[in-house]
């Protein structure tokens, strides 16, 4: 009967430690998803310093959540992200605003796909 019960709190701890990294996730990607939107409305509306420092928000934000997304999903569409940061550095460095906030919508939307 003990084993039963150590049993049964071994699921319940393991349902809530998915639960709780599901909605961790899910907030943290909405959040960098909004913050990456702003981004593109900076970058359109000229503001190339506004639009930097967004930009390195959102790099920093992704660089430290990264390993903890990576233990729960495919790798390949993190790949897809880190790559899609690099064509933004490239367009913040060439200030091409059509090409940034094509970049920033794609890496928003791959980043909402991921949570």
């Amino acid at each position: 009967m003990k084993r039963l019960w150590i049993g049964a709190a071994l699921l319940l701890l393991l349902l809530a430690a998915g639960v709780f990294s599901t909605v961790a996730t899910a907030r943290f990607h909405h959040s960098l998803s909004q913050r990456l939107e702003a981004t593109a409305s900076a970058a359109m509306a000229q503001d190339w310093e506004a639009a930097g420092e967004l930009l390195h928000q959102c790099r920093n934000r992704w660089a430290r959540w990264r390993n903890f997304v990576a233990a729960g999903v495919s790798h390949e569409p993190l790949e897809q992200i880190d790559m899609l940061y690099a064509q933004l550095e490239f367009y913040f460095r060439r200030r091409d605003s059509l090409g940034f906030a094509l970049c920033c919508t794609a890496l928003r939307h791959q980043t909402q796909a991921v949570g």
